[in-house]
């Protein structure tokens, strides 16, 4: 998509004329610190400080303000000099939602110390977790804020109507921008690379945060979009684009359980695998779809045999819904042919057919890993980091999911917009997307099809499938692939600059 010239121009104005919608009180201290020794960072034993701050931010003419808290993990100097703001990043943090904390971050992958689930996602038994050090952390590399958006964790108001008003994405987006404005302020890191990571709804939050930020005058180095929800929700859609994205999901689940014919040749090369799906499914199905939303509604026979050998489905299932299942049809599907009940967010996981209740809105591996990570979270906040705080830390709040103020518009083409106009008004600007291959909620080939828009520089994008799910990093395997991946892109674009 690419700008026009008036709305260049209006971009231009935007940057003379922005004023931030939020005012905040940089005076306020951080309200605890503790020191740790840590040891094993990037290979390295580092030592750090943890902090819980707040800032206090206020729209315009509104009182009282929002309180927002957040986590500040920074690594203490000792022979390195990290005095250099061009030697030490720091990256901003949060979870999706709308109503999560940045709770699954903190302690799946961002800070020093992780929640080992060993074999929890299938029972949601904290009994069956842990809390160990996290090796994978990045302290090494560069500073880490976990901020809690309004409503969760510690973040809130004393007045509820006012909490409410930042219930939608754009006033959401201000108040995190702003909140990281006056962070930089306050620690004098105007020059100091910055890095913007989101996960789910959260990458949404983080690509309008990133164009705010850019509009305040304040660059940002590049953005981090874990398992991105960027588009409108392909669960039960049938419009030809999500048929074709869901397809290619369906397809590698069905492989990964043995469903399909093609789970036979499970020792090809999973990217050839790709690469044959991908070219099948644009350009085959994808034509037969458009074509049979035209009125047509006839497919060749050989159209059907190719999808059964791909998905593990029947003819008859396919014929019944229309050629474009939907995620909820291919789990029914794979109930009743399978006997087997992939879950929605991740679909490795699955419920046998012997312990079926009905109850599929359970089946989510999610849930049961936000029931592990709650207790122990808790139990790592009041032993270790022990904040001066009576009320308890608001892991998710469904209320602001409910209360949720969308605005109007296409999700998808206002991604689009905000990447469109921060790359083009800053030229180093780099993406970086992980997306689970077993996400049937956000399928992985939608997450491409966003990101190689007109106006989107390819060559500042970098798109990696893993073999996960929703949650990306919540297994070993995912850890360490998330992680990588972000350490070489935070790392390729320092040197760059």
């Amino acid at each position: 998509m690419h700008l026009s010239a008036m709305a260049a121009a209006s971009l231009i104005l935007l940057f003379c004329c922005y004023q931030p919608e939020a005012i905040a009180d940089t005076e306020k201290p951080p309200e605890k610190e503790v020191y740790v020794r840590y040891t094993r960072c990037g290979g390295q034993e580092i030592a750090f400080q943890v902090t819980l701050e707040s800032f206090a931010i206020a729209a315009q003419g509104m009182r009282p303000a929002v309180d927002i808290h957040v986590w500040r993990y920074n690594r203490i100097p000792e022979n390195t000099d990290l005095s250099d703001p061009a030697q030490r990043a720091t990256l901003f943090a949060w979870s999706g939602g709308p109503g999560a904390s940045a709770m699954t971050l903190h302690m799946g992958l961002l800070g020093p110390k992780r929640i080992n689930l060993q074999n929890s996602p299938d029972t949601g038994d904290p009994l069956a977790a842990s809390i160990e050090d996290n090796p994978e952390c990045l302290l090494d590399l560069m500073d880490i804020v976990l901020i809690d958006p309004p409503g969760t964790g510690y973040s809130g108001s004393t007045d509820k109507d006012n909490l409410q008003y930042y219930f939608n994405s754009d006033r959401d987006a201000k108040v995190l921008a702003d909140t990281i404005s006056q962070y930089v302020k306050r620690y004098n890191l105007w020059r100091q690379p910055r890095f913007i990571l989101g996960e789910s709804y959260g990458a949404a939050r983080a690509v309008k945060v990133t164009r705010e930020l850019i509009q305040q005058g304040l660059p940002v180095a590049g953005m981090i979009l874990l398992a991105p929800h960027l588009f409108y929700s392909c669960t039960d859609n049938v419009d030809a684009l999500c048929c074709n994205w869901n397809l290619q999901s369906y397809a590698v689940t069905a492989r990964y359980h043995g469903l399909s014919a093609e789970s036979a040749e499970q020792n090809i090369n999973l990217d050839r695998f790709l690469n044959t799906l991908k070219s099948f499914s644009n350009n085959t199905y994808l034509p037969a779809m458009i074509n049979g939303y035209k009125g047509q509604h006839q497919y060749p026979e050989s159209l059907s045999q190719t999808l059964v050998r791909y998905t593990g489905m029947t003819e008859q299932d396919f014929q019944t819904y229309g050629y474009c299942p939907s995620p909820t049809d291919f789990i029914e599907s794979t109930l009743r042919n399978a006997q087997i009940i992939p879950a929605l967010k991740d679909s490795r996981f699955h419920i046998p057919f012997e312990t079926y209740t009905g109850a599929r809105t359970l089946i989510n591996p999610i849930i049961l890993i936000n029931q592990t990570y709650i207790p122990l979270f808790n139990e790592y906040l009041y032993s270790e980091l022990k904040p001066e705080k009576e009320q308890p830390y608001i892991s998710f709040n469904p209320k602001i999911l409910s209360d949720w103020q969308q605005l109007t518009g296409d999700t998808m083409n206002a991604a689009i917009d905000d990447i469109t106009a921060s790359m083009m008004a800053q030229r180093q600007l780099r993406v970086l997307a992980l997306a689970g291959l077993y996400d049937l909620q956000i399928p992985f080939r939608a997450i491409e099809y966003v990101l190689s828009r007109p106006g989107i520089d390819p060559s500042r994008v970098d798109i990696r499938f893993l073999p996960s799910g929703h949650g990306p990093y919540v297994d070993e395997d995912g850890l360490i692939a998330v992680s990588q991946a972000i350490r070489s892109m935070v790392t390729k674009t320092l040197s760059d600059h």
